[in-house]
């Protein structure tokens, strides 16, 4: 299975009111439709256009971000009338390709909700890495010795410089 094709046909990012306190962020993501359709690249392979939608709300109700679009998926014909038969009579997908296609749906729902959330300034929707440096303050505050041959700083120099002649 190979995703040949992705878009989005509906982006809103709407911000309610300012962020204060505590926020929880809740992603979702449904699929809302799996249709065969004909993209001709290539015979003995079909094709499947999936509809999606994802949604980030933010609790209490500070902003929400909603994106729908589609995804293309090329696949044997085999597999595509198993996708198209299960989609019919279950609802849902198989569990062999639902999570090579759901997660790629997600990597990009999740890179757009993020430029999004920027944008109208709210929290990220996603946990960033941050960095924690122990006693920053001293890093950075900390001025050198002063030059005084009693001075600790410099001892340290003469015991680990060789002398020249």
């Amino acid at each position: 299975m190979s995703i040949v094709g992705f878009g989005f046909t509906k982006i809103k990012a709407e911000k309610i009111m300012g962020a204060k306190g505590q926020i929880n962020i809740n992603n979702n993501i449904s699929i809302k439709n799996i249709e065969k359709t004909n993209i001709g690249l290539m015979t003995g392979k079909g094709a499947a256009k999936i509809d999606f939608k994802f949604i980030t709300k933010y609790s209490p109700e500070v902003g929400v971000i909603e994106l729908e679009g589609n995804a293309v998926v090329m696949l044997p014909e085999a597999e595509l009338a198993d996708i198209i038969k299960t989609w019919k009579d279950k609802k849902n997908l198989p569990s062999n390709q639902a999570s090579s296609i759901i997660n790629y749906v997600l990597e990009k729902c999740n890179i757009q909700t993020l430029i999004l959330a920027r944008d109208i300034n709210l929290p990220s929707p996603i946990r960033l890495p941050r960095v924690n440096i122990n006693n920053a303050s001293e890093v950075i505050t900390k001025k050198p010795a002063k030059e005084n041959k009693k001075a600790p700083a410099k001892k340290a120099e003469k015991k680990t410089s060789k002398k020249k002649k």
